[in-house]
C-alpha cells in the first residue's frame, strides 16, 4: 500500500494544495483498503475452502484409512462431510481479523499521504520513503555484492553432489 501511495504522491499533493485536509487523505487510503478487502477476502475464503476440500479428498484417497483411525474410505469421507459444517463463525471471525490487520497495515501509507507538503508533492522533488532510525544505503552493484557468496554456495553444493564435501569442511 505504501508503494501505491508513494507512486501517487503528486495527486495527494494536489488534493492538499486545493484544500484537502489530512483526515480526507486518511479516508481515501482507508477506502482503498476497504475496497481491496471487499474483493480479496471473499475470493481468498472461496479459494481456501476449495483447496481444503481438494486436499482432504486427495488425502482420503491416497492415504490408508487406518491413519485416520477409521475402518474404510467411505467412513472417512462421511466423517469429513459431517465435520465440515459450522464454518461460518470461523470464516466471519477470520474475515474481521484480516480486515483489521489490513487497516492497521494501511496506517503508514495513510500517514505518508497525509504528511506530504503540497509544494514538495507537486514539484515531485522528494518522494523517497524515509525510515526512522535507519541509514539510507545504496547498493551500487548488486552482482558485485552478491556474486561472491553465490559462487561459494554453488561450489559447495556442486562439491557435495560430486562427493567432495571434505574439501570445504
Amino acid at each position: 500500500m505504501k508503494i501505491a501511495v508513494s507512486k501517487r504522491i503528486r495527486q495527494f499533493g494536489t488534493l492538499r494544495a486545493i484544500g484537502g485536509e489530512k483526515g480526507q487523505l486518511y479516508a481515501i487510503v482507508t477506502t482503498e483498503v476497504l475496497l481491496l478487502c471487499i474483493g480479496g477476502i471473499p475470493a481468498g475464503m472461496l479459494l481456501g475452502m476449495l483447496s481444503a476440500e481438494g486436499i482432504l479428498s486427495a488425502a482420503a484417497g491416497m492415504l490408508s484409512p487406518d491413519i485416520f483411525l477409521v475402518n474404510d474410505a467411505a467412513q472417512l469421507k462421511r466423517l469429513i462431510t459431517e465435520n465440515s459444517g459450522g464454518k461460518g463463525l470461523f470464516l466471519a471471525l477470520s474475515a474481521v481479523i484480516t480486515l483489521g490487520f489490513a487497516l492497521i497495515a494501511a496506517l503508514p501509507a495513510a500517514r505518508l499521504a497525509a504528511n506530504v507538503p503540497p509544494v514538495v508533492a507537486i514539484s515531485h522533488t522528494d518522494t523517497r520513503v524515509r525510515r526512522r532510525g535507519r541509514k539510507a544505503k545504496r547498493i551500487r552493484s548488486f552482482e558485485r555484492r552478491y556474486w561472491k557468496s553465490w559462487n561459494i554456495t554453488a561450489a559447495i553444493s556442486a562439491s557435495e553432489a560430486a562427493g567432495l564435501s571434505t574439501v570445504f569442511r
